[in-house]
């Protein structure tokens, strides 16, 4: 389906001042009219409980430009799903405003809202109508909307005989259709088979590239990190970061580090480093062909990533990493000694340790090198995110990460072209 473009205003949504409490029962109260005709025969009177409220967002701002796609991440009971419900109208909030300008279409729990005994057809049309579509346009668009979720045959049928997959597909094939200028999307590369979610990443790449606004719950970190525009990490409630998807990922990985590490932290006031300090990265150097300290290369040429090391205590088997980052968030290339079977059996005082790359294979453009020294099970001793800067300079016109080296063959004329 071709999506229709068209002008929007600059701001897609616009949230102020967002809180939103839940009433939580603590304790067992008897809830049901089964158990309160239990309670009556029985004598048992039910405990009367006061609900505990529970603060699932707390003063929410955030302006969303038209055309942005926004990855929104952050740990389980965060506060991401209720922000997309408010933002679809499924929740009010208790304080703030929130204004979104434009057709709004979600992506959450797909298939709620379809009546199991209504065939696929009626389900389509009246979901349709109520993201905003006309009957005429909702008919118009049955087939392509049947096609794509391959239930052509079963259109006709009531949808308590689909399978979760197949009312999935459906529900997804709808919002699609609705030509959203808005699309809230929460987890959803994480349900159906690997065919249903190549198909979504495909409609949703066409929304993308027509200009289309896009906010995407998801825990798939390098999803946001290489798709997203913009990226916003909730905790507790509350927005910790917004911006850069690179920038807002690393400082969310350097908290589930720390928080996994039990709250540790090297004291070092940046978002891109984490670790317990018991060994630290004194110095990254980077080394061009003739050994000297370098940070612009050319494609093709060598490098020797030079990584200084200080320890508080002995370390007994470390493991050393590092990796290549381009500057959207891409991951071009990553090892460690753990991966290529290479033991360090001990590490006391200071040291160093040296990867030497025989050709730096990459396009022009600005990368991040990542270094880290952790446990084999991954805890995090010192971890560098997009803290250390490397430039590729080169006239090649390629497109892409990679060059490899290669040649042209032209067997019409015998010419040989030959790498440069």
């Amino acid at each position: 389906m071709a999506v229709a473009c068209s002008d929007r205003p600059q701001l897609a949504a616009s949230l102020r001042g967002i809180s939103k409490r839940f009433d939580v029962p603590v304790g067992a109260a008897s809830t049901t009219l089964k158990e309160r005709v239990i309670s009556a025969l029985t004598g048992l009177r039910a405990t009367r409980i006061r609900p505990h409220g529970l603060d699932v967002l707390r003063g929410i701002n955030l302006e969303i430009p038209s055309g942005a796609v926004l990855g929104l991440v952050g740990r389980n009971g965060s506060g991401k799903s209720t922000l997309l419900r408010i933002l679809a109208g499924i929740y009010q909030p208790d304080a703030g405003t929130v204004e979104v300008r434009g057709r709004v279409a979600s992506l959450i729990e797909l298939g709620t809202g379809f009546h199991p005994e209504f065939t696929g057809r009626e389900n389509v049309l009246l979901n349709g109508m109520l993201l905003g579509l006309s009957r005429r346009e909702v008919c118009g668009r049955l087939d392509q909307i049947a096609r794509l979720a391959g239930v052509e045959g079963r259109i006709d049928a009531p949808v308590r005989t689909y399978s979760s997959g197949m009312l999935a597909r459906l529900a997804f094939s709808v919002a699609i259709h609705s030509d959203p200028d808005v699309l809230l999307s929460d987890e959803i590369f994480a349900v159906g088979d690997a065919l249903f979610i190549q198909t979504c990443r495909e409609k949703m790449d066409d929304l993308k590239r027509c200009g289309k606004t896009i906010l995407l719950v998801t825990h798939d970190l390098s999803t946001v990190e290489t798709w997203c525009t913009h990226a916003a990490w909730i905790e507790g409630g509350q927005l910790q970061a917004y911006g850069e998807p690179t920038n807002v990922v690393a400082s969310y990985r350097a908290f589930l580090a720390q928080y996994e590490a039990g709250g540790a932290d090297i004291g070092v006031p940046h978002s891109r480093r984490w670790g317990d300090g018991a060994a630290t990265i004194a110095n990254l150097i980077l080394l061009d062909d003739s050994n000297r300290p370098c940070t612009h290369f050319s494609t093709g040429q060598r490098v020797t990533f030079r990584i200084e090391y200080e320890t508080r205590q002995p370390i007994v088997d470390p493991v050393f990493g590092v990796a290549i980052v381009r500057r959207d968030g891409l991951r071009c290339w990553g090892t460690n000694t753990h991966l290529e079977r290479h033991t360090v059996e001990q590490i006391d005082g200071s040291g160093a340790i040296e990867v030497e790359l025989e050709g730096l294979d990459l396009l022009p453009g600005g990368y991040y090198v990542d270094v880290a020294i952790h446990t084999r099970a991954g805890r995090a001793y010192d971890f560098h995110s997009c803290m250390h800067s490397m430039w590729i300079r080169s006239d090649s016109m390629e497109v892409g990460v990679w060059r490899p080296r290669h040649w042209w063959r032209f067997h019409t004329n015998r010419a040989i072209a030959r790498p440069r």
